[in-house]
């Protein structure tokens, strides 16, 4: 009888465990399909350009944001770097600024919706991306009074224009580190539909997978994909990859495993799509348009395609601490459209 006891015992903490497991993790069992978005104001025609950010804006944490080194802040820290993000906004005034990384609804970064906080600060219309919702994110794992707890975050299109749709499509996970997965952030794809001067084009917000080559490499192509045949203005975010020319591809420091050796990421989405950079500019001088991190400039991974007719009047990387990317910024001339 004591045998049968005890393997009840081990079956009831079993069932335990998975279920609570199953309860932390529900949310995070988020689909593609269509998402919330906010109309405030209605621009109808641009002076002529059309100037485009984007930004991973690391939660407004900054760098350790990833949980390295990660320490838990307070809620002043985050309404004082939430200020210093709106004001870098508002003097770049993009019409079409594209987010990384955003909080909606997080124990990290005191419950700020940072997107709401920011479109109403700056007057723009909005529309979120929620590709993270954890009840509790176990992470950093050694630091138990520091672990994220819940979670809501993703990416965000901020507008002058009028918003028509708002389609979230969120990319597979790499196949390894099941457990790690069930808590861990969705990469996504978000196409927002806007209207400039009665026409309809598509803006792409990306944030792709940085820990895998492999799935980075699908996901661009399930981008093209999911895109072809759209009326496309911008595809932009932070691509987690970098030029194929680029010189150093790995080892970049100590603690640093990204390795980006015959990653063809870049070149997949610029076989189809232009660089607002052009690749020559970036080659005669590398460091000079890195964009990770704000900490140590290492790498470019922030980018901002659009179609090869599209002439790019001006191109800028603006140098900010207030996340760990830099933001960057590129001026499209309209009138240069087929």
């Amino acid at each position: 009888m004591h045998d049968i006891y005890k393997v009840i015992l081990v079956l009831l903490i079993i069932t335990i465990f998975i279920g609570l497991i199953f309860y932390l993790t529900f949310p995070n069992r988020l689909k593609s399909g269509y998402q919330d978005f906010c109309n405030v104001v209605h621009k109808i025609s641009p002076d002529n350009a059309l100037k485009v950010l984007t930004w991973n804006i690391a939660y407004l944490y900054g760098p350790g944001s990833e949980g390295i080194g990660y320490q838990k802040q307070t809620k002043e820290f985050f309404e004082k770097k939430i200020s210093d993000a709106i004001d870098l906004l508002k003097k770049e005034d993009a019409d079409i600024i594209l987010l990384q990384e955003v909080d909606i609804r997080s124990k990290k970064s005191n419950y700020i919706n940072q997107v709401k906080v920011i479109a109403q600060a700056l007057g723009y219309n909005y529309a979120i991306a929620k590709s993270w919702h954890c009840r509790y994110v176990p992470y950093p794992i050694k630091s138990i009074l520091n672990h994220f707890g819940y979670v809501e975050s993703g990416g965000a299109i901020l507008s002058k224009y009028k918003i028509e749709n708002n389609y979230v499509f969120l990319h597979q996970k790499p196949n390894k580190n099941y457990f790690f997965n069930l808590f861990f952030i969705h990469r996504y794809s978000q196409v927002v539909e806007v209207e400039i001067n009665d026409n309809k084009y598509s803006i792409v917000n990306n944030h792709l997978e940085a820990f895998s080559k492999i799935n980075r490499q699908q996901q661009i192509l399930d981008v093209l994909k999911l895109i072809e045949n759209k009326n496309i203005l911008v595809i932009g975010g932070d691509l987690n990859t970098l030029p194929s020319i680029a010189k150093k591809k790995s080892h970049f420091t100590e603690y640093d495993f990204d390795d980006y050796i015959d990653d063809k990421t870049y070149d997949i989405l610029a076989d189809k799509y232009k660089d607002t950079l052009p690749i020559e500019k970036y080659q005669n001088n590398e460091s000079e348009y890195f964009t990770f991190s704000s900490a140590h400039e290492d790498r470019k991974l922030d980018y901002i395609f659009t179609p090869k007719y599209l002439e790019t009047i001006e191109f800028n990387i603006i140098k900010s601490n207030v996340s760990d990317h830099y933001p960057i910024c590129a001026t499209l001339l309209l009138n240069s459209q087929q």
